[in-house]
């Protein structure tokens, strides 16, 4: 009998390809699919495309929160653009590349344009895009 002592180097986590951002974000909808675990769907992420910087949106992208309690209005009046977010994990304000799976203390706020706020303290968040996902480059100026 024979064994492998081979020591294999931890799995690295692959590079992210889009970096999020909260503001010019559109919420289309939230789920609550049990009594800890809230789905908010983006129809239009702002983003940037890490290969080349390009700022765009990304359609659709989906927020998985599980072991969830919320607080501020609720999440079915949490529909539209988003003005400003935040993402903590055990205290310490994240970036929000995607994919995302973390585990922690996860605190995520948002304020909407139309003045509705949602704060999200969770054990755990996966952020994904849809396997439709598609980018979009933005033209502003």
């Amino acid at each position: 009998m024979t064994t492998d002592t081979t020591r294999h180097a931890p799995a690295v986590p692959a590079a992210p390809a889009f970096v999020l951002r909260w503001p010019d974000s559109e919420l289309a909808s939230t789920r609550v699919t049990s009594p800890t675990t809230l789905h908010l769907r983006l129809a239009a992420a702002a983003c940037h495309r890490v290969a080349d910087g390009v700022a765009g949106y990304l359609q659709p992208v989906e927020l998985v929160f599980h072991g969830a309690i919320w607080s501020g209005d609720a999440p079915a009046d949490c529909l539209g653009g988003l003005a400003q977010g935040s993402l903590s994990v055990d205290g310490v304000l994240q970036g929000m590349p995607l994919p995302l799976s973390v585990q922690g203390v996860v605190v995520c706020e948002f304020r909407l344009v139309s003045g509705t706020v949602l704060r999200i303290v969770a054990q755990s968040l996966c952020v994904s895009a849809g396997e439709d996902a598609r980018f979009h480059p933005s033209y502003a100026c």
